[in-house]
This record gives structure tokens, C-alpha cells and sequence, in this order.
């Protein structure tokens, strides 16, 4: 299977609010509080074990060697996550790395079932709302805190705090904050340099 794909493919267009839409619907499910995580892997685990009645499995554990070039994958087609052994012990023991990644493959087998992803070079542009690994990161994040959570508590706690407690890596976050910047969730831009709520 080649690596890279010689051409970009972009996903359908799905903005920040339709992700949000989609991790707020499965928060809504577990019916959690603001201040809860989605326990992403938990729930995978109870899907896996529902669905080995019928011989078939949300995501699989693999040796580290079998997945060379990411910590994880998921097939388009068929929504199944493939997890380095690696990947999954850090899952397990809530390091944000493997929670984060856990969570961001999720989010490739519901937003992106029936789609076909391509990993690119670093120099092929991409329009955000098209970009496969965005719109990942985008619901990974607001699987894992509520977007009521984080408006309301951001400039108050921190990034660092909230990725502390919600098992995200801060680069990660930092990104997000930027995305939702420019969907406008903090409010009007001023026409001075806006102050961010870091």
C-alpha cells in the first residue's frame, strides 16, 4: 500500500459546528455532565465486547511492528480501528498521547466511514473544513470536553488545566482554541488584537 497518495483528496466539508454536533450527540448518549470525560476507550471496549457475539469488533490491538507508520489507523470502509499495542496500553493508562490518539481514530470511523483517506506531504494544502486529520483532532476534543465546558472555563483554568484533566495534549488543544476562535465561539473579534482566553 503506498503511503502517500500522489494526488490530495479531500473529505466532504464538514465544519466545526457539524463535529461538534456529532461529539455532542454521543456525550448526550452516556448523558454526561460538562465536566466529564468521554471515556472513549471504555466505550469502545463495551462496543468490542457486544459485538463479539457476532464475530466482529470495533477496533483491534496490533503489534507495535504492524503499524510502522502511525500509532493507529482506521479502515474507511469499514469504520475498524487498528491500535498499536503501544498506543492502546497508553490509552489505558490515560497518558494523553493514547487517549487523544484513541479518540481522534474514533472520530476517522464515524465522520469518515465510506470515505477514502490519504495521508499527504507536508506541502499539500488542504481547506481546513476538507482535511481529514482536522476534522479527527476537532471531534477528538469535543468528545473529550464539552464545548459548555470549555467557553466557560478556559481563560479561568487554562488550556494546560483542562488538557490535565481531559487527557489532551496541549499542542493539540492550542489548535482547537484557534479553530474555535475563527468559528467565532468566543464572541465578536475586537477590531484591536483580540486577547486570547489563555
Amino acid at each position: 500500500m503506498d503511503r502517500f497518495s500522489p494526488k490530495p483528496i479531500f473529505v466532504p466539508a464538514k465544519n466545526l459546528n457539524e463535529i461538534r454536533e456529532l461529539a455532542s450527540s454521543l456525550r448526550d448518549v452516556l448523558r454526561l455532565k460538562s465536566g466529564q470525560a468521554f471515556p472513549t476507550l471504555r466505550i469502545l471496549e463495551t462496543i468490542n465486547d457486544r459485538l463479539a457475539e457476532d464475530d466482529k469488533e470495533i477496533f483491534q490491538v496490533v503489534e507495535d511492528d504492524d503499524l510502522p507508520y502511525a500509532f493507529a489507523d482506521t479502515d474507511s470502509v469499514t469504520g475498524l480501528i487498528r491500535l498499536r499495542n503501544s498506543c492502546y496500553q497508553s490509552a489505558r493508562h490515560g497518558e494523553k498521547e493514547g487517549v487523544f490518539t484513541v479518540s481522534h481514530e474514533y472520530g476517522h470511523s464515524i465522520c469518515h466511514r465510506g470515505v477514502k483517506l490519504h495521508r499527504f506531504e507536508d506541502d499539500v494544502d488542504i481547506p481546513e473544513e476538507n482535511d481529514s486529520e482536522i476534522q479527527a483532532d476537532s471531534f477528538a476534543i469535543e468528545l473529550l470536553v464539552s464545548h459548555v465546558f470549555l467557553v466557560k472555563n478556559l481563560k479561568r483554568l487554562g488550556p494546560e488545566a483542562i488538557c490535565e484533566r481531559f487527557r489532551i495534549p496541549l499542542n493539540k488543544m492550542i489548535e482547537h482554541i484557534e479553530r474555535m476562535r475563527r468559528n467565532g465561539d468566543f464572541g465578536p473579534r475586537p477590531s484591536s488584537q483580540l486577547e486570547l482566553p489563555l
